[in-house]
């Protein structure tokens, strides 16, 4: 009879215990109940493992890349007014206009030339700034090549023999010039930016406990 009463004590006590919590929580948190979805725990299949995954954060998100191209194309618009004072200076009737230009022009050849490629290699990216010098080495030198096939020259012995086909090399060489610059300023200068962590590469461990206790050390990587 004691042990019969002391059991119904016991389950009385619990049962306003839990009476008493359940109306501290809703006057804590009003609606709360009613507001959060249920959540049904369903267990595992049997011999089923746990593994960790590392968190894919941007998944199906658009890549952001940065443009830094201005600033190649600003130095390519200082070495275009090189080469602009260079003709300038040749065609001055000044008497060191020789020697002038030609620094003149030395300094503009070396700016197109060396500042793509430079330009590249402050941002941590020697495969463009590879193809920049490729870009700006190859294309004026095929252009001239296609001008000066293009260029229709007079019988050997003619009196403008030795000047054919100059200009449409120097054209061709020019429109060969414009295109390298346009595809190394606008094609080649993107670049994601420094913080994003979905560009970087990594590797790593973590320690994976199972579900029939055996513990595992599994490597993850984001490439």
């Amino acid at each position: 009879m004691n042990v019969l009463i002391r059991g119904l004590w016991g389950l009385a006590v619990a049962a306003t215990t839990s009476l008493a919590s359940a109306q501290q929580a809703d006057i804590a948190a009003p609606g709360a109940a009613s507001e959060a979805p249920a959540v049904v725990a369903t267990p595992a299949p049997a011999g089923s493992r746990t593994v960790i995954l590392a968190p894919q954060q941007r998944e199906n998100l658009p890549e952001a890349r940065h443009w830094y191209g201005w600033q190649s194309l600003s130095l390519d618009g200082g070495v275009a007014a090189l080469g602009l004072a260079a003709l300038l200076v040749e065609t001055s009737d000044s008497p060191h206009s020789e020697n002038l230009s030609t620094a003149l022009l030395l300094g503009a050849v070396v700016g197109y030339g060396a500042g793509g490629p430079a330009i590249h290699l402050i941002h941590h990216r020697p495969w463009q700034a590879l193809g920049s010098l490729g870009l700006r080495a190859g294309l004026p030198v095929v252009g001239g090549a296609l001008g000066l096939a293009s260029a229709t020259c007079p019988p050997p012995g003619g009196g403008d023999y030795g000047n054919c086909g100059l200009g449409e090399l120097i054209l061709g060489a020019a429109a060969g010039t414009i295109l390298a610059i346009a595809l190394d300023d606008s094609v080649l200068a993107w670049e994601k930016p420094a913080g994003d962590a979905a560009s970087q590469a990594r590797l790593g461990l973590t320690p994976v406990v199972s579900s029939d206790g055996r513990r595992e050390l599994r490597v993850f990587g984001t490439f």
